[in-house]
Formats: structure tokens, sequence, C-alpha cells
């Protein structure tokens, strides 16, 4: 383990998955070289708490991403808001970012316990491929530590600027103390690096796809799409278990006229619990229409007229948010079934 060399004129890039990790990770970079560092933050943070709705839950961590980085001194950030959760299918949306003017990119370890950490790796793996640029990467430890690092910077008299932006973040905090995680990582690792009291460790990556990183990427977005089914899921049966209806809800909201976008599992029982109801559904929505049948129901495809509706329910369990987009455009107001249900606020 020996010092990083990061130089006055070195120019930094920091990826972070959600708000939060980019100063969990490389706060010391941030306090020490914050006027050389530009961040982008791939996710909303949307899903850190359960008992919020995930648009409350994005609007906290962005406030508090962005008091942050005023505390900090960085000003160039962007945030590319992905659905929490879900960065696994959203490898590409760092194509466009342009690296090529960085000396020294820092992201989240690839072998992190959490998929999005592991996807904000193939995200910038994927971009710096196509743009064919070669700064040095570094993977920084968010709450798996390293089996083995490469560098490290001397925090001995920069921790507690660290743990002031990590303290911006308190509504994370309230389910785990990540102030004291990061002194205790930062002092387990001073061990080994003479001098100093507290240090911040990174691992020099490899950015070689290998066919275990490939598979470990499959396996991600399965998980990925049934942690979501089982979130819908738990949300619908908390419904049914306080007397609720799907149809109640939708009614209470003046979604009276609907439609579906997708004909998938959660689609099909939509429309069977929707049978003979006072909510009605105009059509379904599906990229494969030509070659669906769907008995009594009208299949469209979205290049298709698709006339207005109270609200398109989105059933997929992926690319929520290009969708919803496209549905805007055609001046189409949308909600995915997570978002219903959990606006019907069941207190279970």
């Amino acid at each position: 383990m020996i010092p990083i060399d990061i130089r006055p004129e070195s120019r930094i890039l920091i990826v972070a998955p959600h708000p939060d990790d980019e100063c969990i990770g490389a706060g010391g970079v941030l306090v020490k070289y914050a006027a050389q560092c530009d961040v982008v933050l791939l996710t909303n943070g949307c899903a850190c708490n359960p008992k919020r709705p995930k648009e409350e839950n994005a609007d906290i961590r962005h406030e508090e991403f962005v008091r942050e980085m005023a505390a900090a001194g960085v000003h160039r950030f962007w945030e590319l808001g992905v659905d929490d959760g879900t960065l696994a299918e959203h490898a590409d949306c760092l194509l466009e970012f342009d690296l090529a003017s960085y000396d020294i990119i820092f992201t989240a370890n690839h072998l992190d316990n959490h998929a999005d950490h592991r996807a904000a790796f193939t995200c910038l793996r994927q971009a710096l491929a196509k743009q064919d640029c070669h700064p040095a990467v570094y993977e920084y430890e968010i709450a798996t530590p390293f089996a083995s690092v490469s560098e490290y910077l001397d925090l001995t008299d920069a921790m507690e600027r660290k743990l002031a932006l990590i303290r911006f973040h308190q509504s994370q905090l309230e389910s785990l103390d990540y102030v004291k995680l990061a002194q205790s990582l930062a002092s387990y690792r001073a061990v080994k690096a003479a001098g100093c009291t507290y240090v911040e460790a990174y691992a020099r990556a490899s950015l070689e796809e290998t066919q275990a990183d490939a598979e470990l990427r499959r396996i991600t977005s399965q998980m990925q799409r049934t942690k979501q089914m089982y979130e819908v899921m738990y949300h619908w049966l908390c419904l049914l278990a306080s007397g609720g209806t799907m149809e109640k809800i939708l009614l209470e909201k003046d979604y009276h006229i609907v439609a579906l976008y997708g004909y998938t599992p959660l689609a099909r029982i939509l429309m069977k619990t929707l049978q003979n109801s006072r909510v009605k559904i105009a059509y379904l929505i599906d990229r494969k229409a030509a070659s669906l049948h769907v008995p009594d129901m009208t299949v469209l495809h979205t290049e298709d007229h698709l006339a207005s509706v109270d609200v398109v329910v989105i059933t997929v369990l992926h690319d929520a948010q290009e969708i919803s987009k496209m549905l805007m455009q055609k001046g189409l107001k949308s909600k995915t079934m997570d978002q219903i249900l959990q606006e019907a606020d069941c207190n279970i």
C-alpha cells in the first residue's frame, strides 16, 4: 500500500452510485482536492426508506447531496436520476458522459455487496471502453472492505471534515451509522500506513471484463427485478389486508379510465381484478402488440395513436422512467404499480 499520486494539475471525477457514497468512499479526496473534483451521481436514492413514497425519498436525497456538494466546495456535479436499485438495467448511463478530460476516476468497489455499487463499476467500464480513454481508475470502499488495497490517502488532518460531509446525509444515518463505519475503517487502514492516524484506501481497478463479471451482471439484473416484484406484491397484500381494493384507490385518485402498459403477469392480475368494476381499462400498450391477442381488449403499439385516459398504469418492472417520459411526450400521465400502491399508504 503506497500513497496515492494526486498532483495539483490532476482532474478528478468521483462516480457515486447513490447520494452519500461519494463521501463515505472518497470523502477524503473531496475535502483535500475539492477544487479539482467533479462528481457524477448515478441514482436518485428513491428506495432508501420503504415507509416513504419514492418521490419523497428522492427529494430528500437530492437536497442532502446538493448541500454536501456546496459544503465540500465542488463546483461541477451531475445527477443522472436512475431509479435506486435499477442501475444494472442502465449500464449505458455514462456512455455519453465526457470521461476523456479526467486523469483520475474513483468509483465503487465492483465486488461490493450492494448491486448498484457493482453496477456503477460496470457503467464506468463500458463508457471508458466506448470513449477509448485511459485515466487511472480507483475503486473505493463503502460498507464492504477490500481484501487488499493498492493506494491510500492520509486523512490524519482531514478526517473530521470527511465525517462532516457524511453527516449531511441524515436520512441514511437513521438506519446505519456510516460516520462510525467510515471512521473505524479509516483507523483500521491506517495500521499499515506509517505515521497516519486515519487513511482512505483504494484498489487500482482492472477494466478487463471477465465471464464472471458478465454472469454477475445478469444475476444482479434478475435479482433487482425479483426485488421489485416483491415490493409490488407486498404493498398489494398490505392494501388487501387493510380492506382496500385497486378499484377503490384508483377511483379515489379520479382514475376512472385507465390504460395498462405491458402485458405482464401484473397486468393480467390487474385486468382480472378490475373486471366488472367502475374502473374501465381503455386499452393495453405493448411493444409486441402485433403478435398479441388479448380477449376483449384493444392492444396498441407504442407508436400507435394513444387516446387520452386518466392514467397509464405501468406494469413492467424495468425502464419505468423511460416509459414514463415516452408517455408524457404523448400527453399521457403515468404511474407505476408500485407508485400507486405506495401512495395508498395502508399503514400495515
